[in-house]
């Protein structure tokens, strides 16, 4: 017989802090192994469980007692659901099979078969008639209950298959995949309806809301997104976690949302504001890879996998927790409660300048960004500028933030810049109006790589995003007339799907204010994806980018000490983790601000200046072309030994001579 314990912890363990309107009902013992994985019936009376000792088990919810154990599979089992009758139970492991089981008698009904890889994850339509399962194979296999005969296999992940789940009728299966993508496919016909792109690492889990209108997903890049179903569109992205998130569902009344993670947390959130209103702590436990999650369906308990406050690593998650959640207090609505933790909802609108090298992108940035004329030089690598006169609070309280990106377009860098130009909002296509022979050059290439950069990762099947918008843009126009009328541009901007053309100066000031103008009208604020995250991440960032401002006048890599003592120094009642540091880096990194490094020894290092890679690398291609035996490659060794010497003159080399032997070596090793 298990062990079982109301209303706290196992006896003799110490007690763990619970947020308010949390309360540990009971925990049940019993798994010699990780817990993988757990599910109940579609009443809520009994709950199965899923574990690495190779074994199921059935558990009566009312009373906690161990039903039934179920042997049979020879590896870990990594994942368990129960048909709406709670009649069939269905197991995938790491032994390659699914299989079927009978509830009442413990009976092995089918082996289903096998695959050429482990099983992740298995699941019923909401009528028990069909199971999907996904894993190792990179495939979701549909299969008919009653007879145990593979109905239609579901291909198109290019990784393993991490996690699946059915709509609320059973019309539509969404996968998600080590691939860094989600699906939607059809139940009937097996066709994809779309795939949704969005997370920047291996995605674990996904899960619906009751409605069947929003798809979540967890993923290795430590965040929680929320997808429109009917649109595939991107409409939120939680941040709070620190590692990998494991896990994601839904209540069944829809107010909550669970994530389960790594770092050692289980967050609850409201699905009416999608902050976080509590987190349950968990010891944390390394490379772990578990669904061990699940709401009951009629009454406010969320049961997960779990461990003794104490356990020491190796030997965490062989427990099930019943954690009793207070609805009203969680949600606000207890008079004389705390309100939830803060948190910070903003969005951010990419918009590029781009064009052939001295058109006088760089002056244009510039004046737009600090509102005067400053002679600027060529630019060989990346830098951006915060336009605060673009951004605005929407109504839904989401902070609207506007960076403005200046890309280099000299011939022997257009090669590494033109891969940053995905998810542009808008782009600013600088062409030199003075240039009588020929005024346009460059701007057909430009359109073509935005063009590429905006659909190349995206599927056919996927229709969530919308193109890039533009405005051709006339720059130097204090220099003299364009060579073509207004007419003639006019006509060219139709043609080629551009917003418009506009002529400017950053020198004289002309048209910086109506492009401006044009530039609100064009960015749909209401449209852009919020992210919710915590105030820590926030003001982390704020204070890293703050740090890029000047960077001609401190060192552009950083160790975490050096990053975190004159955080410190900003407050001295901030509390934050190394962990929270590198987690908001990590986001910072997503949208190009930074870029994570890695010494020799494993020491991690904060690149501020990540151009710097992209100059590097536009330097080992033009040093390629000059290889005497025009062989255009380079030899590995010689590079990472520094034998190779750029010319004294190239912007890169002059950044490279301030950074320390260690720095460049990492550098050199990164590019």
């Amino acid at each position: 017989m298990p062990n079982q314990k109301q209303d706290g912890q196992l006896s003799g363990q110490p007690e763990r802090e619970l947020p308010l309107g949390v309360k540990l009902l009971l925990t049940l013992e019993g798994h010699e192994g990780l817990v993988y994985s757990v599910a109940f019936d579609s009443v809520g009376r009994i709950l199965a469980s899923a574990s690495g000792d190779q074994t199921l088990k059935l558990w009566d919810v009312a009373s906690g007692e161990l039903l039934r154990t179920l042997e049979g599979h020879n590896d870990h089992v990594m994942s368990v659901a129960l048909d709406p009758l709670g009649q069939t139970l269905a197991s995938g492991s790491v032994d390659h099979t699914v299989r079927l089981w009978d509830v009442a008698t413990g009976k092995l009904l089918h082996i289903l078969e096998r695959s050429k890889g482990f099983v992740k994850s298995v699941a019923f339509d909401p009528a028990g008639r069909i199971l999907a399962s996904g894993g190792g194979d990179r495939m979701v296999k549909l299969w008919d209950v009653s007879s145990g005969e593979l109905l239609r296999t579901l291909e198109g992940h290019k990784r393993y298959v991490s996690g699946i789940a059915f709509d609320s009728v059973g019309r539509i299966l969404a996968s998600a995949s080590g691939d860094q993508t989600l699906k939607l496919w059809d139940v009937s016909s097996g066709e994809l309806l779309r795939t949704l792109e969005g997370h920047n690492d291996h995605v674990m889990s996904v899960a619906f809301d009751p409605a069947g209108r929003i798809l979540a997903s967890g993923s290795d890049d430590q965040t929680v997104k929320l997808w429109d179903v009917a649109t595939g569109k991107l409409l939120r992205t939680l941040e709070g976690h620190t590692r990998r998130v494991n896990a994601v569902t839904f209540s069944m009344d829809g107010q909550l949302l669970a994530s389960e993670s790594s770092d050692g947390t289980l967050r609850l959130w409201s699905c009416e504001t999608w902050e976080t209103v509590a987190i349950i702590p968990e010891p944390p436990e390394s490379n772990l890879w578990r669904l061990g999650l699940a709401f009951h369906p009629t009454s406010p308990l969320l049961v997960t996998s779990g461990s003794k406050p104490d356990a020491p690593e190796g030997e965490r998650y062989r427990l099930i927790h019943f954690w009793e959640l207070d609805l009203n207090v969680l949600l606000g609505k207890e008079p004389d409660v705390r309100p939830a933790m803060k948190a910070v909802h903003h969005t951010t609108a990419k918009i590029v300048l781009v064009g052939d090298h001295s058109v006088g992108k760089s002056a244009l940035g510039w004046h737009l960004a600090y509102g005067e004329f400053k002679e600027q030089a060529a630019t060989h690598g990346q830098q951006f500028w915060v336009l605060p006169q673009l951004g605005k609070l929407r109504e839904d309280g989401t902070e609207c933030e506007a960076i403005l990106w200046d890309l280099a377009g000299q011939p022997d860098y257009r090669l590494i810049h033109t891969l940053f130009l995905d998810d542009v909002d808008l782009a600013l296509i600088l062409f030199d109006a003075s240039d009588i022979s020929d005024p346009l050059h460059g701007v057909e290439f430009w359109l073509e790589q935005l063009k590429a950069g905006r659909l190349a990762p995206r599927s056919e099947a996927n229709q969530g995003h919308s193109a890039c918008l533009k405005i051709l843009v006339g720059a130097r126009s204090d220099r003299g007339a364009p060579a073509l009328t207004v007419e003639e541009l006019e006509a060219f901007c139709r043609q080629r799907g551009i917003s418009g053309y506009l002529g400017t100066s950053a020198k004289a000031g002309w048209g910086l204010a109506e492009l401006i103008r044009r530039m609100k009208e064009l960015i749909v604020w209401e449209d852009k994806p919020a992210t919710v995250t915590t105030v820590t991440f926030k003001r982390i960032k704020d204070y890293v980018l703050k740090l890029k401002e000047n960077l001609q006048d401190q060192r552009m890599v950083a160790s975490l000490p050096e990053l975190r003592e004159p955080l410190e120094r900003t407050d001295a009642t901030w509390e934050f983790t190394d962990e929270e540091i590198m987690t908001a880096v990590g986001h910072l990194e997503n949208y190009g601000y930074v870029k994570r490094l890695r010494t020799s020894k494993g020491e991690e290092r904060i690149l501020l200046a990540p151009e710097i890679l992209n100059n590097l690398a536009s330097s080992f291609v033009l040093e390629a072309r000059h290889n005497p035996k025009g062989l255009g490659s380079l030899e590995e060794k010689r590079l990472l030994a520094g034998e190779y010497q750029f010319h004294e003159g190239e912007y890169q080399f002059r950044e490279l001579k301030k950074l320390s032997k260690e720095e460049r070596d990492v550098l050199l090793d990164s590019a």
